[in-house]
């Protein structure tokens, strides 16, 4: 398909209308008969809007209370650099409004458990690492912020366990460093009139 000379308008539109519809699949892409040594891509999309604030994939889902607006299933990866979502910046810098990710709400959310911005979840890691944030060359600036200004009785940051401790720890923090004129945790409540600075009980 080109569309060499088209400025406004759809040059392929592939629409269901049927009302019966239960299990039927609009497009369906499948790549057989190579199984090593493919470096090439099954669908490629590019984009060539430069500060156009225009989209190189657009999904809509008008799902309420079942079924995903975008579904990876990779159940082959194991060892190795493969990844389930890979999404890599190398050239420009990133500045003030732009991110490689994110995730945004504007309504009233009220997810305690499951219902929440970002869900993580493995049942099967026993021995792994969860959540892994490397960032080495970072000096001066932050690697993890977070801002509840609105918070009045919640609570920023939750870390509960019901097993019995042997040589593990909920929360450990480790400076390898011969100097630490700062500290390796610093606590700062320049604002606080009444209450607690640090409660252990």
């Amino acid at each position: 398909i080109t569309a060499s000379s088209g400025t406004t308008g759809i040059a392929l539109s592939i629409a269901g209308t049927g009302a019966s519809q239960s299990t039927a699949t609009l497009l369906s892409v499948v790549a057989s008969g190579y199984t090593t040594g493919y470096t090439g891509n099954v669908v490629t999309f590019v984009g060539v809007s430069t500060t156009g604030a225009s989209n190189v994939l657009n999904i809509t889902a008008v799902n309420t209370t079942a079924g995903n607006a975008f579904n990876i299933t990779t159940n082959a990866l194991t060892l190795g650099s493969g990844t389930g979502i890979l999404v890599s910046h190398t050239t420009s810098v990133l500045g003030a409004g732009t991110s490689l990710i994110r995730i945004s709400s504007t309504s009233v959310d009220t997810g305690t458990t499951t219902g929440v911005l970002l869900d993580l979840a493995s049942t099967g890691g026993t021995t792994a690492t969860m959540i892994l944030q490397t960032y080495s060359a970072l000096t001066s600036g932050i690697g993890e912020s977070m801002v509840v200004n609105a918070l009045t009785t919640g609570t920023g940051l939750s870390i509960s366990s019901t097993a019995t401790f042997t040589t593990g720890a909920l929360l450990s923090l480790t400076g390898n460093t011969s100097t630490a004129a700062s500290g390796i945790l610093s606590i700062s409540g320049t604002g606080l009139t009444t209450g607690v600075g640090l409660l252990i009980t």
